[in-house]
């Protein structure tokens, strides 16, 4: 499975990046966005430990984490890390949606090494902790 998936991102990647049509560009960003959104998909569904990280998806692309950071931004407008976070707000507001799960089993399942850091990450980027955003759910 890992190889599978830096196969598939490296494909990815090695599109021709001087796309010159706005149009054209406008669709392949929309494009890497999804892909790597999917490659986050796919850590998370495979559970590996803890979160996933800038590091870890340039390590198995065999890039420094700084050109990777570089190739993401400069193709999506956006930095790898917040499309990182998002994928990982939207995975956890799901898990949330489970009443059956705890926030700690929550956490957990999400790679977060203590409750304390979900919470924390959660209510940066909501707003709201955990447990007010089921309550308004």
């Amino acid at each position: 499975m890992k190889e599978t998936l830096r196969a598939k991102f490296l494909t990815f990647l090695e599109k021709d990046v001087r796309i010159r049509d706005a149009a054209q560009r406008e669709q392949y960003v929309d494009f890497a966005e999804t892909k790597l959104a999917e490659f986050i998909r796919q850590y998370l569904d495979v559970n590996y430990e803890g979160l996933p990280s800038v590091a870890y998806f340039a390590d198995k692309c065999c890039y420094s984490t700084k050109y990777f950071g570089e190739l993401v931004k400069t193709e999506t407008g956006r930095t790898a890390k917040s499309i990182i976070n998002d994928r990982l707000l939207s995975a956890s507001r799901q898990l949330l949606d489970d009443e059956t799960l705890s926030i700690t089993q929550v956490s957990q399942r999400l790679g977060f090494e203590y409750p304390q850091h979900f919470i924390r990450f959660f209510k940066a980027q909501t707003g709201k902790t955990p447990s007010e955003y089921r309550k308004t759910a």
